[in-house]
């Protein structure tokens, strides 16, 4: 059988012999020589032709040189067809093993409910197949109608498969029962589970589908409860092609003033949390699942639906997670995924595509046709494949294939369908190293480059019990402008970020010279109570409610107003408080202007000078107020600026 590129090498080699026959014909060429006399100064022409035997050697050197192209031709040709040959053969060799195969199976091996199956033909990764009892007796027929336990494909090789083990919840010790011998069948093509927004809308369910005896208030559901069926995959297949994505469009408020200033988010959006044990991951997320909640009600939309996927933690642990969602009224719009530390390697690790599921579900079935999905925390998952992967005694390199995180990161996205604010917004929580110890996470490094943005959450703030947990002092990239945020805020975050850059390395040479033992300037001193209060601007307590006036406050006081002036005894957040009290009372019309201000559109310069003139005033009487308390008190003696700067920190 000739191949395509055996008909196209041929054809090419044709347009070559005609190239070089039709230069053949060119036996002789003529060279005019133009002279010039010297004397007379006439042109002459001389025409030479060149000789036969010269046009004779011409001519076998092309002949040479043809013969030789020709050979490379037919070489390449000969290349191609052992190619094409070779690759015939192996799908020939690979079609007469599966056909040997038959379409049931028998166990060869169990270890840790995994087992090693010989046969299923038709069998493909996510299978779901049925064990059943030895046949001993006649009444075989019957005890095939009762399968012992299920389990799912998670690995193909050439004549045998991996199987994972599970059982239901009457069955719970099924698997224990299973051993070499046993018939096995192909039952389902993938795995699917029940769904409907009255069965889980609220609830806490097992990768599975099967409910999770938690206590928390059981309320009757007005929503309806289809029995439709959700399919589980982590193949590449699940991810949303490119032409039903569309642009982000949607800010997505968290709530965190350190993540909507410095990290804006949009609905669609892949963020990664990371940090330590201990360090704050779960109880932030569940700050911005409460936030979202609340302003979604405040402005009378209808809020995103939230599914938590809990993998490896203890039931207490889960307990609370969902009795904090139930006192902050967020549990009717959230569905809990828990595989906890009981359950074993299979469902934990069937648990984040369980939660991707059904978040893919509601975004589709529920009102806001929003879902934001939490895997708290991959790393847990990570360790959960590399059981699994030594289980089966694979090869380490496929415990990138068969984690699955890049397929659930990439079917995050903002889409056109159902309807144009459909969006799955994705929270990728993960227990890494703390920054401060300098060890590098190759967890960490991975999943930074799978998501669009993330934060690092450090132990010592913990520790010092502030939230969030996040370094803003930090340097870092420019702010992404809308939607992530109003244009307004992004002219003025740029600069906070700006300057908050300046003052790390200014920070540096200070720390240098205290290190040589050297005073500290003034200038310098400014450098470290601006640090202080931008510190004291971004930390908040949790389920702290901030509207967005007051977030634009302070953000344009810490770039524009000489915010360092402030006196001693005065937050950041009371300064903040005051000027927008006294803007409502003596400028109102200001206020209402900046509340119903375009969000695309960055504040004019009028409108700046207006708000750089009232807060100043605001700043004078504070600091005159302080003069009078100051000169009441006549112990008051003169510090340094380091001083003052200990105070405020102190505070």
């Amino acid at each position: 059988m000739m191949t395509a590129s055996t008909m196209r090498m041929r054809r090419a080699l044709t347009l070559l012999q005609r190239s070089v026959l039709a230069s053949m014909h060119a036996e002789t060429r003529v060279l005019s020589v133009v002279t010039k006399g010297v004397a007379s100064g006439v042109e002459q022409t001389r025409t030479i032709t060149t000789t036969r035997g010269n046009a004779q050697a011409k001519k076998t050197s092309s002949e040479s040189s043809e013969a030789m192209l020709m050979q490379q031709m037919l070489d390449a040709m000969g290349m191609d067809e052992e190619e094409e040959e070779t690759k015939v053969e192996k799908t020939v060799e690979n079609r007469s093993v599966e056909s040997n195969l038959p379409l049931t199976g028998v166990i060869m091996e169990v270890k840790n409910n995994i087992a090693s199956i010989s046969g299923l033909r038709h069998a493909t990764i996510g299978s779901v197949v049925s064990i059943y009892a030895e046949n001993e007796d006649d009444d075989a027929a019957e005890k095939e109608q009762t399968p012992v336990c299920r389990g799912i494909v998670l690995f193909l090789e050439k004549k045998a498969a991996h199987v994972a083990l599970f059982s239901d919840n009457e069955r719970e010790h099924a698997v224990k029962n299973v051993g070499v011998g046993m018939p096995v069948r192909l039952e389902e093509p993938e795995l699917r589970i029940p769904a409907s927004l009255g069965r889980l809308t609220g609830r806490a369910i097992d990768p599975l589908g099967n409910p999770i005896e938690l206590v928390f208030k059981d309320e009757e559901t007005d929503l309806p409860t289809a029995n439709d069926r959700v399919s589980i995959a982590w193949g590449s297949k699940t991810v949303p092609g490119l032409m039903t994505r569309a642009p982000f469009k949607e800010a997505f408020t968290t709530g965190i003033l350190a993540l909507d200033c410095l990290k804006p988010l949009a609905f669609g959006h892949r963020f990664g949390i990371f940090g330590p044990k201990n360090s704050g991951k779960t109880r932030m997320t569940l700050d911005v699942i409460a936030q979202q909640v609340r302003a979604a009600k405040a402005s009378g939309k209808e809020p995103p639906h939230f599914v938590y996927v809990s993998i490896g933690k203890s039931p207490a642990r889960v307990q609370q997670i969902l009795q904090f969602l139930e006192q902050t009224d967020a549990l009717q719009h959230t569905t809990i995924v828990s595989a906890d530390e009981r359950d074993s390697l299979i469902m934990q690790y069937l648990a984040p595509f369980t939660g991707c599921a059904l978040a893919e579900y509601f975004m589709k079935q529920s009102k806001s046709n929003q879902s934001v999905v939490i895997y708290d925390d991959l790393a847990m998952h990570t360790t959960v494949v590399e059981s699994l992967v030594q289980t089966m005694k694979l090869p380490k390199v496929t415990q990138l294939s068969l984690s699955g995180h890049t397929v659930l990161m990439e079917r995050s996205a903002q889409f056109l369908k159902p309807t144009p604010s459909s969006s799955l917004t994705t929270f990728a929580l993960a227990d890494t190293p703390d920054s401060a110890t300098g060890e590098v996470s190759e967890l960490k490094e991975r999943l930074m480059s799978f998501v669009d943005d993330s934060v690092v959450l450090e132990s010592q703030l913990a520790l010092q019990r502030v939230y969030p947990p996040i370094d803003v002092l930090q340097p870092g990239t420019s702010v992404r402008g809308p939607p992530f945020q109003s244009a307004a805020m992004w002219t003025h975050v740029s600069r906070l970020r700006a300057r908050i850059n300046e003052s790390f390395h200014t920070k540096e040479h200070i720390d240098v010279s205290a290190h040589l033992g050297l005073e500290i300037e003034p200038e310098d001193a400014e450098v470290l109570e601006f640090q202080a209060l931008a510190r004291q601007f971004f930390e908040q307590t949790q389920l702290q409610s901030i509207n967005r006036i007051e977030k634009e406050l302070g953000v344009f006081y810490l770039t524009t107003i000489a915010i360092t002036k402030l006196p001693p005894n005065m937050t950041t957040w009371e300064l903040v408080r005051e000027s927008l009290s006294v803007l409502q009372s003596e400028n109102p019309e200001l206020v209402h202007m900046l509340e119903d201000y375009p969000s695309d559109k960055a504040w004019t310069k009028e409108t700046e000078d207006q708000l750089e003139n009232a807060l100043e005033r605001v700043l004078a009487e504070a600091r005159k107020r302080h003069q009078l308390e100051r000169s009441k008190d006549k112990t008051t003696t003169r510090v340094s600026p380091a001083v003052l700067l200990a105070r405020r920190q102190r505070r």
